[in-house]
């Protein structure tokens, strides 16, 4: 069975989280200026600044700064070259790499806040960003959503002596966390960080994350300055906001939903004879043999009597062979959540970045034409997470046959959503030669079975 599988996403928008450091040992080991770097050193913070650029003498200048200001720059280098920046403006923060043409902005208007990407060689935007109560977000600073150094750690900064210019170790770990995640390096991988320091280089303020083979720097440049010439040329064109329309709202809606069904292609029979079933308590697979088998979420203390049973917490396997249900004694997954542990669509990076439903696809790009709603996605990241949430790179390795794009299509009944149906076109290689897999999504709202329901409910305190 082909089941949903959760991922963390390589972060499209790296936000400079507040980092720390303590009284502990201020000195450092005689390597710090010999790590071993890859090609030529490209960082900024070998660059002198100009002029007009604020500059600091001391750590504690520069995070003074940092604290009280919105318009400067991160670079962030890997082994002394230049990824990417992280831009941090009144109207804007994301990331930027001019080379790989990435560009990820949350940028603000007067009446909301919304995404700016670079894709496919075109600006997209998205609608607002709404809240919990179906607000927009209007404030950049106010750490609702996105994160910032701004008015944040006071403290942290005033644990620097005045004259400080370092290099400085820090020694407390969630400091070093926020450093991580700034990065995009997964949390996981902190046990191999091996110092994180901080200095004052050519006037600007710099972080070195140091591992074993590499290292990561943190350069703040244009302090004062900063200007992303995107973003500027987007405004200067006449870009805003772009509304979503009705259908693209129900389509997010759909996917949010707790409750579909999808066939799924058995390479055995060479066909799509095997149904897919997700619910809130269960999910199954229905095989054409009339068989059953599938996952149940369990949660419950132990129970005495003649139907005693032990504690229960997890995801047990089921299976229904001839209308007779049968549960695994132990679980296959200790958490209980079946929509996280099957990673259910809900949870694609697509739903946060619907932006990128707005380019219309060419013939070209979908073999299979069924209707009048045809979209492609071609940012790498999204496609990524998309295969990994629906197991497609178990059967195809992205490495093998690389992707190149995501087709969506919709035929949407608003008044009545379990006749709807979703398409997802999944576009790869091999060997040159173009191939699509194509995914249907249907009967919204419509999976459930009394048989089960009664069972989740006894094991379910």
């Amino acid at each position: 069975m082909k089941s949903f599988r959760k991922i963390t996403l390589g972060m499209t928008l790296i936000t400079l989280l507040v980092t720390g450091c303590g009284k502990g040992n201020s000195s450092i080991d005689s390597g710090l200026n010999s790590s071993s770097s890859v090609g030529e050193d490209t960082s900024s913070s070998i660059i002198p600044p100009t002029p007009e650029e604020t500059t600091f003498k001391t750590i504690k200048e520069g995070l003074k700064y940092v604290y009280n200001s919105k318009n400067y720059t991160i670079d962030v280098a890997k082994n002394g070259v230049s990824q990417y920046q992280v831009y941090f403006s009144e109207n804007y923060i994301g990331t930027d790499s001019s080379g790989a043409k990435k560009l990820n902005l949350f940028v603000k208007d007067k009446d909301g806040i919304y995404s700016l990407n670079f894709t496919n060689d075109t600006f997209v935007s998205s609608d607002y960003h709404y809240d919990s109560e179906n607000k927009p977000y209007r404030e950049l600073y106010d750490g609702s959503l996105v994160n910032s150094l701004y008015q944040y750690a006071e403290s942290f900064v005033n644990d620097f002596d005045d004259d400080e210019v370092g290099p400085y170790v820090i020694s407390e770990k969630k400091y070093k966390m926020q450093l991580l995640k700034t990065v995009g390096i997964d949390e996981n991988l902190y046990l191999e960080l091996n110092t994180v320091e901080s200095e004052i280089v050519n006037g600007r303020l710099v972080f070195t994350l140091r591992f074993d083979e590499y290292r990561y720097s943190l350069t703040f440049k244009d302090c004062g300055i900063s200007e992303n010439k995107h973003y500027k040329q987007f405004i200067e064109d006449g870009g805003k906001r772009t509304a979503l329309t009705e259908d693209k709202e129900e389509f997010t809606r759909l996917l949010q939903l707790d409750n579909f069904k999808r066939y799924v292609y058995d390479f055995d029979s060479g066909g799509y004879t095997l149904t897919e079933n997700a619910h809130p308590h269960y999910f199954y697979t229905e095989y054409s043999s009339g068989a059953v088998a599938g996952y149940m979420s369990m949660n419950c203390a132990a129970k005495d009597g003649e139907d005693g049973h032990p504690a229960l917490k997890g995801c047990y396997y089921f299976t229904v062979i001839n209308g007779v249900p049968s549960f695994s004694s132990t679980p296959y997954n200790e958490n209980p959540d079946i929509p996280t542990f099957f990673h259910y669509p809900k949870f694609l990076e697509l739903l946060n970045n619907k932006q990128h439903l707005m380019v219309e696809a060419t013939s070209s790009d979908i073999k299979y034409n069924r209707g009048n709603y045809k979209y492609m996605i071609y940012d790498a990241e999204l496609i990524k997470d998309f295969a990994h949430n629906f197991s497609l790179d178990l059967s195809w390795n992205p490495t093998q046959y690389p992707p190149y794009g995501l087709g969506v299509e919709t035929k949407l009944d608003h008044k009545n959503p379990e006749n709807s149906i979703i398409y997802f076109y999944y576009l790869f290689k091999d060997k040159g030669t173009k191939y699509c897999y194509q995914i249907p999504m249907f009967g919204f709202g419509q999976v459930g079975d009394k048989g089960l329901d009664a069972i989740y409910d006894y094991y379910n305190d």
